[in-house]
């Protein structure tokens, strides 16, 4: 086997290329300040509905027991929603199990059992703030209550 070498030399042609336009140097770029997440902007908020009705009930001195506190002992068991206040009537009629939140319809529903597992003497009421902060009680029939 022989390898044959051509002699004549090889060339290999560059051709220049296009000088570059001279650039200005890149301005430093710096990372901008982290800016704090905002909330679209609304009408201010104020107390819950839920610290709104307890302070009409404790204002009007209405006896009353804040579920919250005493679900655990009473109601451990239930599979239902929780209502707010079980407030008790001073005057002849029935006691209330206010609801102190926006209705959903779940929570209808479980308004209108815990009606029946209280049984006689209790009915189901839902809070509602009116424009002007006041405060509207109504049953899941909607009919008004008046509580005071």
């Amino acid at each position: 086997m022989t390898f044959e070498w051509d002699s004549a030399p090889k060339v290999l042609a560059i051709s220049p290329c296009k000088p570059e336009a001279p650039t200005k140097p890149e301005p430093e770029v710096t990372e901008p300040a982290v800016q704090p997440a905002r909330l679209p902007a609304s009408a201010p908020r104020g107390p819950l509905l839920r610290d709104t009705v307890e302070q009409y009930l404790t204002e009007r001195k209405i006896p009353y027991v804040d579920v919250n506190e005493a679900k655990r002992a009473l109601f451990a068991s239930a599979k239902l929603g929780s209502f707010h206040f079980v407030a008790y009537n001073k005057n002849p009629g029935p006691n209330w199990l206010i609801w102190a939140a926006h209705l959903r319809r779940q929570s209808r529903l479980d308004m209108a059992e815990w009606e029946k597992v209280f049984g006689e003497g209790f009915v189901a009421v839902v809070a509602k703030e009116k424009p002007g902060g006041e405060l509207a009680f109504k049953t899941l029939a909607g009919d008004s209550v008046d509580i005071t």
